[in-house]
């Protein structure tokens, strides 16, 4: 096979644009009151907040605790969130500038793809009404622009 055929085209990679790598934006998300919950999943969501964030792709993060399983356990299950994200049909299941965090339930490593798709399919549309809800909450709470008052 030849090394061209080995790499993923740019839309079907799930490279370090599309998830979440540092701590604080982890934390910024995860003090975020939008959430959405599953048996095996919770799903918490937070605009981002760089200027021009709406134009950014959105990104994912993935916390898969100890009580979830052995490693190589939680390495499937992010393995099964990753694909899941990486190949939901588009548009995506998350709206550019959206950051989202998933936490992995205990129950989470009995399900494979297909299970773990019909479960995020059942709550899809929750989910991106949170995301609209996060993204007018920002809004709300951004600061005018202070004009000065005309002598």
């Amino acid at each position: 096979m030849s090394a061209s055929a080995r790499t993923f085209a740019p839309s079907q990679s799930f490279g370090k644009e599309r998830r979440l790598v540092r701590r604080v934006d982890f934390l910024r998300v995860q003090g975020s009151t939008f959430r959405v919950t599953t048996p095996a999943y919770v799903m918490l969501v937070a605009p981002r907040t760089e200027p021009d964030g709406h134009a950014l792709p959105a990104r994912i993060g993935l916390t898969v605790g100890k009580k979830v399983g052995n490693s190589p356990q939680r390495n499937r299950v992010k393995r099964v969130l990753r694909e899941l994200f990486r190949t939901w049909p588009p548009p995506g299941l998350v709206p550019p500038g959206i950051d989202l965090v998933v936490i992995a339930r205990a129950s989470a490593p009995a399900l494979g793809l297909p299970d773990a798709r019909r479960e995020v399919e059942k709550v899809a549309r929750l989910l991106v009404k949170r995301c609209e809800e996060a993204r007018a909450a920002l809004a709300r709470a951004a600061p005018e622009p202070h004009v000065p008052p005309r002598s």
